[in-house]
């Protein structure tokens, strides 16, 4: 909201035309009283009235930058946004833009990090080692979701088709995790991100470990280059994993085109070996 010291010099009419555009852009249904009342003193003042008289609805304007906590009703994110403390979501919160979390998520109601029908922008940032969600609730990707800290799943997480699962990979023993007791469903595509950090044949990677058995799997895996190749397997049981726990394990091995064109130039360079004795068997005996 612009403030009433940059509105001087605007005519009465245009400043109440604006006001009237940013209600309606908020998703407000002002009651007639409120509306004489906005003709009167301008939106400034009546906008904070509205929503304390019970405004359900809330679209955060793009040059919002914390996070708003505690989320409840319904709120929009079409910009950037921060979480630097612990924050709680108990409502329903549909996020366009891009949101960044180095603390605390606490998540009783629904996020929706994109829809189905738009998230090319949405980004969910929890790539920092200190980046938290505590998900009780229902969080939902159909976009980009950063993950380099940790995730506790006791709600639901729901890997969508047109989602990616970015995981930051700072080194071996340090990574994004995501655990639970509760259900997690799989979708999309998973890209692994070194940070300051190379990949090496042999290596491996629990990045979800949940005490429910695994139903879904990713669609896609994003190749990591350097001739190495991200294999994943699903409910791997194992010490590495945890006692009781069902993982999805992603091995660092060579790309398979490496080992088939080995096996290929092996291959014909036997049968160029056995031609040439062929050959020379044949000259002898001509």
């Amino acid at each position: 909201m612009k403030s009433t010291q940059a509105c001087q010099g605007r005519s009465e009419g245009k400043l109440h035309s604006n006001d009237r555009a940013r209600s309606a852009r908020t998703g407000l249904r002002l009651p007639p009283l409120l509306q004489a009342l906005l003709a009167r003193v301008g939106a400034a003042e009546m906008l904070p009235l509205s929503l304390a008289l019970g405004a359900s609805a809330m679209s955060l304007p793009a040059h919002a930058a914390t996070l708003p906590c505690p989320a409840v009703g319904t709120t929009t994110l079409t910009g950037t946004y921060t979480n630097t403390t612990t924050c709680s979501v108990g409502g329903t919160m549909y996020n366009y833009g891009t949101v960044v979390n180095s603390d605390t998520i606490n998540l009783s109601g629904s996020f929706y990090n994109g829809t189905s029908t738009d998230y090319s922008s949405s980004v969910l940032d929890n790539s920092a080692t200190s980046a938290t969600i505590n998900d009780s609730g229902h969080l939902y990707n159909w976009g980009t979701f950063e993950n380099g800290g940790t995730v506790t799943v006791s709600g639901t997480l729901t890997f969508e088709s047109t989602g990616t699962l970015e995981e930051y990979i700072y080194g071996t023993s340090s990574f994004g995790v995501i655990s639970g007791t509760s259900n997690v469903t799989l979708g999309g595509t998973l890209d692994l991100v070194p940070i300051s950090f190379s990949f090496t044949q042999g290596e491996t990677f629990d990045i979800i470990k949940t005490t429910l058995k695994l139903s879904s799997t990713f669609a896609t895996i994003d190749p990591i280059g350097g001739g190495l190749y991200a294999e994943v397997f699903y409910n791997v049981q194992s010490t590495q994993c945890g006692s009781g726990e069902y993982c999805v394990q992603v091995d660092i091995v060579p790309e398979p085109s490496t080992p088939a064109l080995l096996i290929a130039g092996l291959g014909f360079v036997g049968l160029w070996s056995w031609r040439r004795k062929l050959t020379g068997y044949r000259n002898l005996n001509a």
